[in-house]
Order: C-alpha cells, then sequence, then structure tokens
C-alpha cells in the first residue's frame, strides 16, 4: 500500500502487490521511460494507479507496463505513455488480467498483446492512441468483455 505522491518506475522481479487505498490519482508514477518491467514468475498486481511516461524520447517506445513474463493483474488503472504503447506483454510467460482500466493518448498502440502471451481485459476503455487501440499478434491470445476500443 503506498502513501499519496509521484513515484519514478521500477524493475518487478518478484510477487509483488502495489495498491493504492485512495483516490484514483492520488498514486502517480511518472517516468521518462518505462514504468513498470515486470519479469518474474510470480503474481504481480497493480490497482487504482496512475502511470504516465511522459517527455524523452519518442523512438525508444516506452510502454508504460512491459510485461515479459508473470501472471499480471491491473485493475483500476488509469495510464499514457508519450513514447510508446500503454501495456505491452512479450512472451509466452505473460500472462495479464486487465479490468476497469482506462489507456489511452499513447504514442504507439494503447494495448499490445505479442509472441504468445495471453492476455484478458474486462470493462477496459482503451482510447486515442496514435497506432490503434489494441493490436494481438504473433499468436498471441486476447478474451475481451465489456471494453471499449477508440
Amino acid at each position: 500500500v503506498l502513501s499519496p505522491g509521484v513515484y519514478d518506475g521500477v524493475v518487478l522481479s518478484s510477487a509483488v502487490n502495489i495498491v493504492n487505498r485512495g483516490a484514483l490519482g492520488s498514486v502517480v508514477f511518472e517516468s521518462d521511460n518505462i514504468i513498470f518491467k515486470i519479469r518474474t514468475s510470480g503474481n504481480v498486481v497493480l490497482s487504482n494507479l496512475t502511470l504516465r511516461v511522459i517527455g524523452g524520447d519518442r523512438s525508444r517506445g516506452a510502454s508504460a507496463i512491459l510485461i515479459q513474463c508473470g501472471c499480471v493483474t491491473i485493475d483500476g488503472c488509469n495510464i499514457t505513455s508519450s513514447q510508446g504503447q500503454g501495456i505491452c506483454a512479450v512472451s509466452k510467460d505473460a500472462l495479464i488480467s486487465v479490468h476497469n482500466t482506462c489507456v489511452h493518448n499513447c504514442a504507439q498502440g494503447g494495448i499490445l498483446f505479442d509472441g504468445q502471451s495471453k492476455g484478458e481485459l474486462l470493462s477496459v476503455d482503451v482510447m486515442g492512441n496514435a497506432a490503434g487501440g489494441v493490436e494481438v499478434r504473433n499468436g498471441a491470445e486476447l478474451i475481451a468483455h465489456r471494453s471499449r476500443f477508440w
């Protein structure tokens, strides 16, 4: 559980829950690079957080959340990236469940599922992204329920 404030990005290499029990926007992760790089065999929960990749070099394509491996739940978050995707899953070892989240105004697509990753979207809004809403490629799988992409 985090106190209100602005935090920098981190690499998550073990199971962890990062939870804001206050109002959305009271805990902000802001960086000019990837905010959460996730590579763990455990479970990661990100809940009620605001994530913003700001400034920096657009050619780096930094996603707000890069999931290389792990079982990740993203719930009630507000996500944007001025450089890359909001959420990017890149391998068969990446399992993602996204609920009640808004991914918007990203310099690339909103959410990318790649490299046989697996994902589920439930009540997710993906909007205003430069390269579209959600991309599923290279054997990745996605199930979406009550979600909007525009």
